[in-house]
């Protein structure tokens, strides 16, 4: 039999990781150290449950070795064993309830006093959950210098965020989970579960009946909070079933609801056939949330929130009656932590290998660290006798990476890039580095630019920005005014602030036709007036391997004394790229949930009446082969002309039309399958971008496609980014760049 592996549990709380890897089943058993926590409720709970012992101690004073090993010790973990180190450090400094609290939270220090300690006991996996929003841009910086701490000791580390709904955990629980493997593999977060979500009918619908501050005889976690006569009245308003305040009566309710738009979930009742929502600390009351019992008049009782946390139905929780909803709401379900500790122990029975000398495409294939390996890219030969520094680019708009990435391949050091798309910024965080920033462009100071990316004013080599080019589209309707185009204005006058050597400007071709022409004309103006040499194309992308028929809009500017010679280049050279080389050996896609082996690889659920309507295009066609009872009637309106691409259906040997926000549904365009009757998925529409496959889109399935199409093909970017680098290579480019004096690099913040 396998030799069991040790776990121990920092911030223990009552118990909800440990219990979830005593009960995996895996072929890994695990041996349960214990646990540490400050709480001594939770110690107590953890003793009786979980079988192991529960230290009363504060984390912060185990990075003193001599104190970490005198707890250890009391612990008799085996020389020879394994080890995991598990931990869920207090969350609420970083809650989404404080987003409007600008002072900063001791507890959140916890995160790195977590990580310090566990690197110090050399274990094979660290795993650590938290909220959503420790990743959010106020908390960054922090939880990104621990990462990279994890990752010089030589862990490979992943996150994301995880619906525990669909884990098996009758709640909507987002929670963000970060696991780093010891010695080069990267870990393998668990598959959805199949089905249907369980409700909260599934969890708590036995239960005997319950008045307020009722006890049950046959199980003393089965107790209801009591109520005043007012509470129990506004709670017996509040319609049954998924009822919400809004519908209360009014006069019952305290006089500061009626001016607060938000915390719409105060004084609701959970709806039997959803999950729950997340069960929180003060679930015990319900003016904190939605904790009302779906049909009877009173609270959810403790056994009812831990049923919905996901702990077993004979799991008893110590301390007075707040304090067991504490721990409650506190703790990791054990239900998904019992998938994470399955996925380990299957990972554990594979051999690790050493980190050194991996090959970059294996690493590519395998992930990518979470923190990006950029800053070890950066190369200094010589040439011509001067220094050939990596360039310093910013990128401004960039979306989910689209021309960073392109940036990137092209040998540049992009030391900044900005969006106000948190989805974009999180893709962008997860594959390219943490040196995104979440923000509006025009509430940044261009100093500030400068600042972050560890730059003085003309020391920017690149400068690159494609703003929102939706204002300027042939597809748009209404008036010509559009507030997002003056962001063009904008990257004008960061480009005169900046004072990049080059400067890129994409955008759709209209941008040069009537909506646009006055604001390029500015922009044009602006740039030429700070001393730059333009010129302009237009583009298109599948003259650069990218399997698309999609032209844009570019213009590049050179400061003076630079860039003489330069043209900007209408091809790369290469043949052309059809569908079949960049989606045919992709598989069908599962509408259930992402494919094993490909990010963003989901099937789209569409109706019958669709499927039956697509199945009658044949490869190439559009909507004029579908029977002409079974068109729409804008088909019918539209006959002979217009939008003759919806409804159409892609060839295998030919290119995309323009992949788009909504190339998701072939309702909108050419977006079917060549072969199979269905829309295309993330990643085919990724790969009909150029994006690699490696590259993981973090967003839900529509918002991926929405990211997709606004991106710029890296394909594309990484073809205009050299021929740039190759400019900025020549000897009297770098004459001009070595006179600048380099000063120190300033800690990046995301």
């Amino acid at each position: 039999m396998t030799e069991a592996v040790d776990v121990l549990d920092l911030f223990c709380g009552c118990g909800g990781l440990s219990l979830g890897f005593l009960n995996q089943n895996g072929p890994t058993r695990y041996r349960i150290l214990g646990g540490i926590d400050t709480d001594p409720h939770a110690c107590q709970t953890y003793t009786s449950q979980i079988g192991a012992p529960a230290i009363q101690e504060d984390i912060g004073a185990l990075t003193d070795e001599n104190l970490l090993n005198k707890a250890m010790g009391k612990l008799a973990p085996r020389e020879s064993s394994k080890l995991v180190v598990v931990g869920g450090p207090p969350c609420q400094g970083f809650s989404a309830h404080r987003k409007k609290d600008g002072r900063s939270d001791k507890r959140n220090d916890l995160v790195e006093q977590f990580f310090r300690v566990a690197l110090r006991l050399k274990p094979e996996f660290i795993v650590m959950e938290n909220v959503p929003e420790v990743f959010d841009d106020k908390h960054w910086p922090n939880l990104a210098k621990s990462i990279e701490r994890v990752e010089r000791a030589g862990y490979r580390v992943r996150a994301r965020i995880h619906n525990l709904a669909d884990y098996g955990v009758p709640q909507a629980r987002f929670r963000a989970i970060i696991v780093a493997r010891r010695a080069g593999r990267v870990f393998n977060f668990p598959k959805k579960e199949e089905g249907l979500h369980l409700t909260v009918r599934d969890a708590i619908g036995h239960l005997p009946h319950l008045q307020a501050g009722e006890r049950s005889s046959s199980d003393e976690m089965h107790v209801a909070p009591r109520h005043t006569k007012r509470i129990l009245d506004l709670i017996a308003s509040v319609p049954h079933d998924g009822g919400s305040r809004k519908d209360a009566d009014p006069s019952l309710l305290p006089s500061c609801h009626g001016s607060v738009d938000g915390f719409r979930d105060v004084y609701g009742r959970l709806a039997w056939d959803k999950p729950s929502i997340s069960i929180t600390a003060k679930s015990s009351t319900p003016s904190c949330g939605r904790f009302l019992h779906p049909q009877q008049d009173r609270n959810i009782s403790v056994r009812e929130a831990g049923l919905l946390q996901g702990f077993p139905p004979d799991f008893i929780v110590s301390g007075p009656l707040v304090q067991k909803y504490r721990q409650i709401g506190n703790a990791v379900s054990p239900v998904f932590s019992s998938k994470i500790a399955c996925q380990l122990a299957h990972e554990l029975q594979t051999p690790s290998v050493s980190i050194h000398g991996f090959d970059e495409d294996i690493r590519a294939a395998q992930g990518r660290s979470f923190t990006s390996s950029i800053a070890s890219r950066k190369r200094q030969t010589k040439e011509d006798g001067f220094p050939r520094l990596r360039p310093a680019a910013i990128d401004l708009f960039s979306g989910a990476g689209g021309l960073s990435l392109g940036l990137l391949d092209a040998g540049f050091d992009v030391r900044y890039a900005l969006d106000s798309d948190l989805d974009a910024v999180n893709t962008y965080r997860y594959n390219l580095g943490d040196h995104i920033v979440h923000s509006s462009a025009l509430e940044l100071r261009f100093g500030d630019i400068l600042e972050r990316a560890g730059l003085n004013e003309g020391e920017c080599d690149f400068l690159v920005g494609g703003p929102p080019c939706q204002g300027f589209s042939q597809q748009r309707r209404g008036a010509d005014e559009d507030d997002r185009n003056h962001l063009v204005t904008w990257f004008g006058k960061a480009v005169s602030a900046i004072r990049p050597k080059v400067f890129l400007l994409e955008n759709v071709p209209y941008i040069s036709a009537k909506r646009g022409k006055a604001i390029l004309t500015e922009f044009i103006k602006e740039v030429q007036s700070s001393g730059y040499l333009v010129q302009s194309a237009v583009v298109d992308a599948s003259n650069f391997g990218v399997p698309q028929r999609r032209q844009r809009f570019i213009l590049v500017g050179f400061s003076e004394g630079i860039g003489a010679g330069y043209t900007i280049p209408l091809n790369s050279g290469k043949s052309e790229t059809s569908i079949r080389d960049a989606i045919w050996d992709l598989p069908s896609p599962d509408v259930r949930g992402e494919h094993d082996d490909y990010a963003n690889h989901t099937g789209t659920n569409i109706s019958e009446l669709n499927r039956k309507r697509i199945s009658y295009v044949p490869e190439g066609g559009g909507w004029q082969d579908i029977p002409e009872e079974l068109q729409l009637a804008c088909h019918k309106n539209h006959k002979g002309h217009g939008r003759l691409d919806v409804f159409g259906r892609l060839s295998w040997d030919g290119m995309a039309t323009t992949i788009t926000a909504h190339s998701d549904s072939f309702s909108r365009g050419r977006y079917a399958h060549p072969s199979e009757d269905r829309p295309l998925t993330g990643r085919e529409l990724a790969a009909l971008q150029s994006f690699p496959r490696w590259f993981r889109f973090v967003a839900d399935k529509k918002s991926v496609a929405r990211l997709v199409g606004n991106a710029v093909p890296p394909l594309l970017a990484r073809a205009l980014a050299s021929s740039i680098h190759d400019e900025l290579m020549k000897p009297e480019c770098l004459r001009q760049r070595v006179k600048q004096v380099p000063k120190p690099k300033l800690t990046r913040r995301a």
